[in-house]
């Protein structure tokens, strides 16, 4: 049996479509999709505690968006295996335009983001681009026509970084996350180890 962790991206929450497409296609599995905070510290202190509470179990992280930033970064510390979905691996520029105050789209949660936070995600991106990685256990899906990612800019990090991916036409939010789980075999060999 596999223990999926569910991160979730900026500003959601883990009662998300990719929770429930986990619970739905792997319904024999665990899944913990907890609401990570946003901020960068407290994110990963609680991504920390999980992967250490869970650590005797076959864990796979499934990360979107920011959320993949930080699994891969969970895997550069851990060695967990991760699923990364439009991984945000830059989020010290795409934050920049969202310096000051920020609310949780789904529970309106106020945050801000501060200059400092900018900072630490710049340590964060060079932890990453420093640190090792098993090709074996990393996988993106990346949505060509993602309109808040430079995908360019993505696969540049991903190759340096020796990841699989895989291109779909598909949005930010990669709306055929649902169908790719239950139809794409690549993907579901990977999450189950066949």
């Amino acid at each position: 049996m596999v223990t999926f962790l569910n991160v979730h991206g900026f500003g959601s929450t883990g009662d998300n479509t990719k929770a429930a497409a986990l619970r739905n296609h792997f319904p024999d599995n665990e899944l913990i999709s907890p609401d990570f905070p946003m901020d960068p510290f407290g994110c990963m202190e609680l991504l920390e505690k999980t992967i250490n509470k869970y650590a005797d179990r076959e864990l796979v992280l499934l990360g979107s968006s920011m959320g993949g930033f930080y699994s891969l970064l969970a895997h550069i510390r851990f060695g967990v295996k991760v699923l990364m979905i439009n991984p945000a691996l830059n989020p010290s520029v795409l934050l920049l335009d969202h310096i000051g105050e920020v609310e949780n789209y789904k529970t309106g949660e106020k945050g801000v983001v501060t200059h400092d936070h900018v900072q630490v995600f710049e340590k964060l991106e060079d932890e990453i681009m420093q640190g090792k990685t098993d090709p074996s256990k990393l996988m993106a899906l990346l949505g060509e026509e993602d309109e808040v990612l430079d995908q360019k800019v993505m696969k540049k990090i991903l190759d340096a970084k020796g990841v699989n991916y895989l291109c779909f036409h598909d949005n930010h939010h990669f709306d055929a996350y649902d169908i790719l789980l239950e139809e794409d075999k690549r993907i579901r060999s990977f999450l189950m180890n066949e």
